[in-house]
């Protein structure tokens, strides 16, 4: 018999995890580890039955935090959701109002998951790098890997919104040249350009800033790429 079995199911508000705060929920996203939830040697999901789902828009339906009105647009992220916290694939979702985030009156329900938090993660990496020195005017070399994931393919276009000219797109396949140049990478890239397997010591110095969704073999290796006073995230 396998281990996990997917299934749509009509549960009530007891088999929720707890919390103080329940959420009408309109919108969830799809990210990288939902997909892992439904496989069979995911390693995502801690517990058993589980909601999948590590981000969600909605309503608040009530709330014991004075500060969260009964139909006030929120939205939730992380904190296990999805894992060990029931997450946002269903009608309703109960959370600690710690992890409740009001929604900007700019933003709606559903833009806010159509960035979800491969946007947030996106956001938070350029927002890193520019409190560290990345300015537009000073025209730095900037690299994404996984370029056209859901996290790289947000940053392309971020950066470029953003006034950076120099962006180059570290993708595996053909097919992604079109969307990553679409998105405002200037230069792309293939794995094997960033290795040096005879003696990596030798690599030099091409980027001023990495934004790197890949990690492992890749990453050691840009490390060594980065130039003086750069950095990476």
């Amino acid at each position: 018999m396998k281990k996990n079995q997917e299934r749509i199911q009509t549960i009530g508000l007891e088999d929720l995890s707890e919390g103080d705060t329940l959420i009408e929920v309109v919108y969830s996203s799809v990210n990288y580890k939902d997909m892992l939830a439904v496989q069979k040697k995911g390693g995502v999901i801690r517990s058993y039955p589980m909601i999948p789902g590590i981000d969600l828009a909605g309503r608040v339906v009530s709330s014991s935090d004075s500060t969260l009105s009964p139909g006030q647009e929120v939205l939730v992220t992380g904190y296990g959701m999805g894992m060990s916290h029931t997450g946002g694939f269903a009608q309703y979702a109960r959370v600690p109002h710690e992890w409740v985030v009001p929604l900007p009156d700019d933003l709606t329900l559903k833009d806010a998951m159509v960035l979800g938090t491969a946007g947030l993660t996106a956001g938070l990496s350029i927002a890193a790098l520019e409190e560290v020195g990345l300015k537009p005017e000073q025209s730095p070399r900037i690299l994404v890997t996984g370029a056209s994931g859901g996290v790289g393919s947000i940053a392309l276009a971020i950066l470029a919104a953003s006034g950076y000219e120099r962006v180059t797109a570290l993708i595996r396949k053909d097919y992604q040249k079109e969307l990553v140049t679409g998105l405002g990478a200037q230069k792309m890239i293939r794995p094997e350009d960033v290795f040096l397997k005879e003696n990596p010591l030798l690599l030099k110095p091409q980027y001023d800033f990495v934004l790197d969704t890949v990690g492992g073999d890749v990453v050691a290796h840009l490390i060594l790429q980065i130039a003086y006073n750069g950095d990476a995230v």
